[in-house]
């Protein structure tokens, strides 16, 4: 997240929404119509950062406001993303434990990804199909693992839900690129609307887009709201 001065909300859409065309404030509000804080992705040390750019592409594609990145990359491919980071709220943390306290305290409950034949010392709690989760009733936080390793064990113990992406194939795991688009899709097709962001989350958003899109946004500020 950024350190831009703390000009309110209101005051940063009426001084650069003249700035753009009116085409672009309806995209920004058609986009942001759709946006839903219900589910997030926590995506633990992920190596490579090609897949941590492809799944933030598609977080944004399916109208994911916010993701959580534990360690990993330190870095996204735009090339990949296509600008997309800029339009999610991404937030970094730096171990699991602080990861799980932030997404808890959100209301979160956590669903574990794995591999649908994976086993070990969890296996009280039962893996289900990506498809019966409850998107439609609860805050879901998906967690996607490392590329070799999967999640870590804080994500394991702490789970609310193990699930697994259906295969009939020899291969026996998703790129965890095209695993994140096919449980966004899945979560997206549940059947109820997810409910979007709030208004005032929705107009401080708006806000920071006209800021990260506007050229010189932080000079026309200054001089518009120093007066």
């Amino acid at each position: 997240m950024n350190n831009l001065p703390p000009y309110p909300p209101e005051r940063i859409c009426d001084s650069l929404a003249p700035c753009v065309t009116d085409e672009r404030l309806r995209r920004f509000d058609k986009v942001l119509e759709n946006r839903t804080l219900a589910l997030t992705l926590v995506l633990d040390n992920v190596y490579h950062e090609h897949n941590i750019s492809a799944v933030i592409r598609s977080a944004d594609a399916f109208g994911i406001h916010a993701i959580h990145v534990v360690g990993g990359a330190s870095r996204m491919n735009s090339g990949i993303a296509l600008g997309s980071e800029r339009w999610l709220n991404i937030y970094r943390h730096e171990t699991a434990d602080e990861a799980l306290r932030v997404v808890k305290s959100e209301g979160y409950k956590t669903v574990v990804l794995q591999a649908p034949h994976s086993s070990g010392q969890y296996e009280a709690l039962p893996s289900v199909p990506v498809e019966s989760l409850p998107f439609a009733q609860e805050k879901l936080a998906l967690v996607f693992g490392n590329e070799v390793k999967g999640a870590a064990e804080d994500f394991f113990a702490t789970a609310d839900y193990r699930a697994y992406l259906s295969m009939v194939g020899f291969v026996e795991s998703f790129n965890i690129s095209v695993a994140a688009a096919l449980c966004l899709y899945a979560a997206r097709h549940c059947g109820r609307q997810m409910p979007p962001i709030s208004d005032e989350e929705r107009l401080n958003t708006k806000a920071r887009w006209l800021r990260e899109d506007v050229p010189g946004a932080e000079l026309i500020l200054k001089r518009m709201l120093s007066k």
